[in-house]
């Protein structure tokens, strides 16, 4: 892109665009010329030869007004001895829990790779590393016998909805690292809520029939869930609660909601609820 006034543009389709590559010699091995697509950007292909020398190769495009670099790496394709895995004590964590995470290496002819130096590194958020997504902890140590290596992570207690991402590094004698990643999902309680509609438009003097489910992070049933249901309506001054009613959940995890005489207008259900933990847990559901 080029600088203009207002900020950047795209380069003109007709601008010419000439793209070197030198080897890790600086050999000159392609030079050909390329025209931008409409977002500006270049596309092509280079064929190594398998004789290609090994090392840092350079990258040059070059228009009339300015040339950039950049490299790249050619290397020899070594296929790795062993595997490295990622497993964790759960499969999901609420906020504020404790991981044990275990890394293990073992040689794909069956035997351990103990001794091995690994790195556990560990970010939790959405987006990519050094982005949204953060550090949280990196854990070094040696294999143990029998190729795994063992520690525990706290988790924040504000990394509720987030995922916790895990990345291990394991190098044995041959120098030659082996890297597998895992993550898992981090919650703001142990289960969730929803009310379901039976009718989400009735007349003036119906009863309002929902059902409220509670389940856990597999989808199963969460039994002796007591929820307060708030029913909410706008008015002049904002937001009030016109009505409440407390139900308890069933083996199957869910509780009829009955509201009945209700007048013209548009309403919000809240449920609000706590886990064991005393994580509030809410759900929300709607009727006109």
């Amino acid at each position: 892109r080029q600088i203009a006034i207002d900020g950047y543009r795209v380069l003109d389709a007709t601008t010419p665009v000439t793209v070197t590559i030198r080897d890790a010699n600086r050999n000159q091995v392609s030079r050909a010329q390329h025209a931008s697509d409409a977002y500006g950007s270049l596309y092509g292909e280079l064929t190594l030869d398998s004789d290609a020398s090994r090392g840092t190769w350079g990258l040059e495009v070059a228009t009339a007004e300015q040339t950039f670099y950049g490299s790249f790496k050619v290397e020899d394709y070594v296929k790795p001895d062993y595997e490295v895995t990622i497993t964790t004590d759960r499969p999901w964590y609420v906020k504020g829990d404790t991981a044990h995470v275990t890394v293990a290496a073992r040689y794909y002819f069956g035997q351990p790779a103990a001794g091995a130096e690994v790195v556990l590194r560990t970010y939790y958020g959405w987006g990519w590393r050094g982005s949204d997504q953060m550090p949280l902890k990196e854990y070094t140590a040696v294999l143990d016998a029998e190729g795994k290596a063992v520690t525990t992570i706290a988790l924040p207690a504000d990394a509720a909805n987030q995922l916790i991402a895990f990345e291990a590094e394991v190098t044995d004698a041959s120098r030659r690292p082996v890297v597998a990643e895992s993550s898992a999902m981090v919650y703001p309680a142990r289960f969730e809520l929803t009310l379901e509609n039976e009718r989400y438009g009735l007349k003036v003097g119906e009863t309002l029939a929902m059902t409220l489910r509670a389940r856990d992070h597999d989808g199963a049933p969460v039994a002796g869930v007591k929820a307060t249901v708030a029913l909410k309506q706008w008015d002049g001054n904002g937001q009030v609660v016109r009505r409440t009613v407390t139900v308890t959940t069933g083996a199957d995890g869910t509780a009829p909601v009955r509201i009945e005489d209700l007048k013209e207008g548009w309403y919000e259900l809240q449920a609000d609820a706590a886990d064991g933990a005393g994580n509030p847990v809410q759900g929300y559901g709607w009727a006109w």
